[in-house]
């Protein structure tokens, strides 16, 4: 309930400060109060849509199996893990799925904690022993428990919406300035060349890298967090053995769409900024120098 009244208000703060941005940059748009109507829409079913789909689209995503009734040893041992942990935290017992990779990782989503997904690689649960395990659950029902996946597609569904509208109002801004020096005649080929076109991909490219930054300053903030939380479930040894086992481990190669997700991210190596997750290496430090990270 928390979250969606300020989901509702940074919706309505957003669009307020796009009209602020609009009416600076002298762009004027005829019937603003239905624009801003529009844009809340826009922004509502956009996530509601993603949230209600999100357990879905993160099992296609993986070819993911739930599991009902467990199929070997294992299986039962990792249900009654879950169970044993969202009992802890007093939540509904999340659905388990299991996907076939070679590589360690997991993932959790789901539309509210209550109902939510945790799914585990066969590679992780072929290589780790399993007081890992029980870290790597305990990292995901943190992140259940905190909400972070309506968190995160919140963020990204408001900054998607935010660069295409920025984007837009840019390139009319520019447009308006080559009509205003009375070019009428040449603005539609200005429009259709090379370096009109160029510009305005130079430009959404920017927007882009700049939204990104923010989402994924949210992202590394939440997986600090998450491991801290695992420390509180299972203790400090575990969970700095998983993340010294994933250090050693392959680059993940689950899909874009669901590796900020998984509690083993891929890490750019150019700029540490478009990381979804802090390297290792930090999270282990972190971990040592018990540094809670502030929850965001």
């Amino acid at each position: 309930m928390i979250r969606s009244i300020l989901f509702l208000i940074t919706s309505i703060s957003t669009i307020f400060m796009y009209s602020i941005f609009l009416k600076i940059f002298g762009i004027h748009i005829n019937y603003i109060f239905l624009t801003m109507i529009m844009l809340t829409i826009i922004f509502l079913t956009y996530s509601i849509i993603s949230l209600l789909l999100s357990k879905k689209t993160a099992l296609q995503s993986v070819n993911g199996e739930i599991i009902y009734v467990p199929r070997n040893i294992k299986e039962k041992w990792l249900i009654s893990a879950i169970k044993n942990q969202s009992k802890k935290m007093c939540i509904n017992i999340p659905d388990i799925a299991i996907y076939k990779s070679l590589h360690m990782n997991a993932f959790a989503t789901g539309f509210q904690k209550n109902n939510s997904l945790i799914a585990v690689s066969s590679g992780l649960l072929n290589n780790m022993n399993k007081g890992e395990i029980e870290a790597v659950v305990a990292h995901e029902i943190t992140h259940i428990t905190n909400g972070d996946m309506i968190t995160m597609i919140v963020i990204q569904s408001i900054v998607n919406i935010c660069v295409i509208s920025i984007s837009y109002s840019l390139i009319k801004y520019f447009s308006n300035i080559f009509m205003s020096y009375k070019i009428h005649r040449e603005y539609k080929k200005i429009q259709k060349s090379f370096i009109f076109y160029f510009l305005k991909n130079i430009l959404q490219f920017f927007i882009k890298i700049f939204s990104t930054i923010i989402v994924m300053w949210f992202s590394r903030n939440r997986e600090f967090y998450a491991d801290i939380g695992a420390v509180e479930l299972v203790g400090k040894k575990k969970m700095i053995s998983v993340l010294k086992k994933l250090k050693n481990s392959d680059i993940p190669k689950e899909s874009n769409s669901i590796i900020t997700l998984c509690i083993h991210g891929r890490n750019n190596i150019i700029l540490d900024l478009l990381s979804s997750h802090p390297s290792l290496d930090k999270r282990i430090l972190a971990i040592k120098k018990n540094t809670k990270k502030n929850k965001i």
